[in-house]
């Protein structure tokens, strides 16, 4: 095992890489929503009450030793690395760009939350993997990003499992993203309603969190895991449950599948830059750590994502759209 802790800061030094990426995609994102979007506010606060439901809710899953951190981490919100919470919120808004940019049939577009989730999440694929092997001891014990084998050895305990992380896990953070869309597209359409008062803008994304958790602990949310109402942690039925909301979500999408004729990617680079340079980041940690056993799953996931992703940018190229032209400046407000 490679022993590349820097043990004054107690954070080995790929854990502080990941983080970095992070955290800069973090400001590009912000930075990004300044320039383009005029309810800016709206937004980065939304951004942060997202980092405040993934940290709240991940602080939960730690205490109930579900999935436990290292607490060999710089930065953390409570007992949960900082970064955590800030990948899942800008993976959220990177989906959201792109999937209210896509054509839905009326009688579908009660679904975009729950797309949303779905591309939101797929790059989990790769990211949760690599989180559970990248791994270290510290006084005697193995410490991973995401501990879903337990502080004491390298033994996994979820043994039918994809490369040791639950299936549940990948249908937890797809309706997790799901939940705060909808609260999150609701929040947006009342905003609009009180033609973007101020107050609102500070005040409504505050609810979010809060909203997003009642959803998720409802007993809709244990069958969208387990297919039944109790946290019964069968297998089969957590593999069962997350193959039908992915053949579902990928039904979806080829139905959705095209871009609105005012549609530029290059307006929206976010829906490319933050899940690819994250996937790639995660894949160059597999590399530098030795983790060639994952690679075959990762670039699986890599390819099907960037061909997904460069079917969107085909589709854009043949819009034909003058960028000097396109002067819309609500890219995330403007819901339809």
């Amino acid at each position: 095992m490679l022993d590349l802790s820097i043990m004054e800061f107690f954070t080995p030094v790929s854990w502080i890489f990941l983080d970095l990426v992070v955290i800069a995609l973090l400001f590009y994102l912000m930075s990004y929503v300044i320039k383009n979007e005029k309810h800016s506010v709206f937004i980065i606060i939304s951004i942060f009450t997202f980092i405040t439901y993934t940290g709240i809710s991940e602080n939960l899953g730690g205490i109930l030793r579900m999935h436990p951190y290292s607490p060999y981490r710089l930065l953390r919100i409570g007992k949960v690395a900082l970064t955590i919470p800030i990948l899942e919120a800008i993976l959220f808004f990177s989906a959201f760009l792109l999937v209210k940019n896509l054509i839905f049939p009326k009688w579908l577009s009660w679904t975009k939350p729950f797309i949303i989730g779905f591309v939101g999440s797929f790059p989990d694929y790769i990211i949760d993997i690599v989180m559970n092997a990248d791994t270290y001891v510290f006084d005697g014990l193995a410490h991973a990003q995401w501990n879903w084998h337990w502080p004491t050895n390298l033994q996994q305990v979820y043994e039918n499992s994809f490369y040791g992380v639950p299936y549940f896990n990948y249908s937890g953070w797809y309706f997790f993203i799901t939940y705060f869309a909808i609260s999150f597209m609701v929040g947006a359409a009342i905003y609009k309603k009180t033609n973007y008062n101020s107050k609102v803008a500070h005040l409504l994304p505050i609810v979010f969190p809060f909203t997003s958790l009642y959803m998720m602990q409802l007993p809709t949310g244990a069958f969208a895991l387990f297919g039944n109402v109790s946290t019964n942690y069968s297998m089969s039925n957590e593999f069962r449950m997350l193959a039908i909301w992915t053949v579902l979500a990928i039904i979806i999408l080829v139905i959705g599948r095209k871009v609105k004729d005012n549609f530029d990617y290059r307006k929206h680079l976010p829906i490319f830059i933050i899940p690819l340079v994250i996937e790639l980041s995660y894949i160059f940690v597999a590399v530098f750590r030795g983790f060639y056993y994952l690679l075959p799953a990762c670039l699986i996931v890599l390819v099907i994502h960037g061909a997904f992703l460069g079917n969107i940018v085909r589709q854009s190229k043949k819009n034909q759209i003058d960028i000097s032209d396109n002067v819309e400046k609500s890219l995330f407000i403007n819901i339809n």
